[in-house]
């Protein structure tokens, strides 16, 4: 199985940093993302490479094999103990999560292996997305690995109006497991902290870490003061790895899952019509889908080099299609917020001095759609250098039309306040955690009460109402 991989800076002055969603508990999922300070260097961007082929994990079981790869240090701590009694209690939604890993958990083994790095952190995107590349917070944090947009640029992961990094998931896993070995290195090889880090941001644990040191104290993660929704989260993780090493003992079962690459991935020769490539080749379109969420349209667009997983058993006969089929017509994309025609390809490369406001003024573009298009906020630090699609924008409204932002702004607030239907085996906790809210937020939207049961088929509201 082919892959390809984007390098990240590791150096202690150079660690790029993804940028924090608001704090929520019980489950904190893609707070990762904090600015570096002034005066510390950006990764060099560099070109994609293609790693030599992961190292297998020995086994029939994939479940079984993992934790053969396990390496972080025990820890006997209550917090530990209190993750591990909830999965005890929780099977449903183990088996749930264990399930939606099985097409990609063994890439990401693969690739820990390959890198020589603890094969629980194949366990993180079970807290971080349920191990499902398509989820996206109400923040804006999108994928496996939860990665807000602006971190989504720093690690080099593409964005446009046609393609996101972020869930992508070959792009995404390099990009996290690279920041992840840059975190642990920073933290003289403490891989606690760097999961700690990866979750409150590398500033805040170098913070807790000098205060230690100042009072000669000790500067394991337990010691820190840090916030409780980290040391949730280390702790779920190590809990989750010893369901795993022992899911039997714990009164638990995990799927059988085949230790064998579930995809590969496939170049294509120019632009490609995707639906029309899935339906040759006979994928039935949820499954092209679930492996290629990062291509946000049915089609790549005017990338000429771009590629796509297919499942194994069709690897072949996509190689042989792709040899032969002629590029397919790009799309004239439509601005979403208006329906209006655009041009599509057309980007804007970021000078010294140049802001989101300032490309929108030069190009007659609105300042908050075209934010939008790239993944942005309007208020968003751009770098020399950074491509900003400029197609799936359109003219500002007029002065006539003045009142329609206002208007678009409350219908965006309203859709913000969506709904969810609490299906068998759920409970406030997994729902916060798949909506990155906290439980707290979901009994005080609801008017519930701290233990209220929850019946199959309720309707939950699941984002902050306008």
């Amino acid at each position: 199985m082919a892959v390809c991989a984007l390098a990240l800076a590791a150096c202690s002055g150079g660690l790029v940093q993804p940028s924090r969603a608001p704090p929520r508990q019980p489950a904190p999922v893609e707070s990762h993302a904090h600015k570096p300070p002034a005066g510390h260097e950006q990764p060099p961007a560099v070109e994609p490479a293609t790693p030599p082929q992961p190292a297998a994990v020995a086994g029939d079981d994939l479940w079984q094999s993992l934790p053969a790869q396990f390496s972080l240090p025990d820890a006997a701590r209550i917090e530990v103990r209190r993750e591990l009694e909830w999965l005890e209690n929780n099977p449903k939604y183990l088996n749930k999560v264990a399930t939606s890993a099985a097409p990609y958990l063994h890439y990401v083994a693969g690739e820990l292996a390959r890198r020589g790095m603890p094969g629980e952190l194949a366990l993180l995107p079970i807290i971080e997305s349920g191990y499902n590349p398509t989820v996206k917070s109400p923040y804006g944090a999108a994928g496996l690995w939860q990665f807000m947009s602006g971190t989504s640029n720093k690690l080099g992961l593409g964005l446009s109006p046609w393609f996101d990094g972020r869930l992508d998931v070959i792009q995404s896993t390099d990009a996290a497991l690279q920041y992840l070995a840059a975190l642990q290195q920073r933290f003289d090889g403490d891989w606690l902290l760097a999961v700690a880090a990866y979750n409150a941001g590398w500033g805040t644990i170098e913070r807790a870490v000098v205060k230690q040191r100042r009072n000669s104290k000790a500067i394991d993660l337990w010691s820190l003061d840090v916030s409780r929704e980290t040391r949730e989260l280390v702790a779920r993780l190590l809990a989750l790895a010893i369901v795993v090493r022992e899911p039997a003992r714990h009164g638990l079962s995990l799927p059988a899952l085949p230790n064998a690459p579930s995809f590969e991935r496939v170049s294509l020769r120019g632009p490609t019509d995707l639906r029309a490539l899935a339906r040759e080749l006979n994928i039935d379109d949820a499954t092209f889908r679930a492996l290629n969420p990062g291509w946000r349209r049915q089609h790549t667009g005017p990338k000429v080099h771009a590629d796509v997983l297919v499942p194994v058993s069709k690897a072949a006969a996509a190689r042989q299609l792709v040899a032969r089929l002629p590029p397919s017509p790009v799309p004239t994309l439509v601005a979403e917020s208006t329906g209006k025609p655009t041009t599509s390809g057309k980007t804007h490369t970021v000078k010294a001095g140049d802001s989101l406001w300032t490309i929108a003024r030069r190009y007659h573009l609105n300042v908050d759609r075209l934010a939008a298009a790239n993944g942005l906020k309007p208020s968003s630090v751009l770098q020399p250098g950074q491509k900003i699609a400029l197609g799936a924008s359109s003219r500002p409204a007029r002065s006539a039309n003045a009142a329609k932002p206002a208007k678009a702004t409350k219908a965006a607030k309203s859709a913000r306040a969506q709904s969810y239907a609490v299906r068998e085996g759920d409970s406030l906790w997994t729902i916060a955690r798949q909506f990155k809210v906290t439980v707290k937020d979901l009994q005080r939207w609801n008017r519930l009460k701290a233990k209220q049961d929850l019946q199959p088929g309720q309707p939950l509201i699941v984002s902050p109402p306008p």
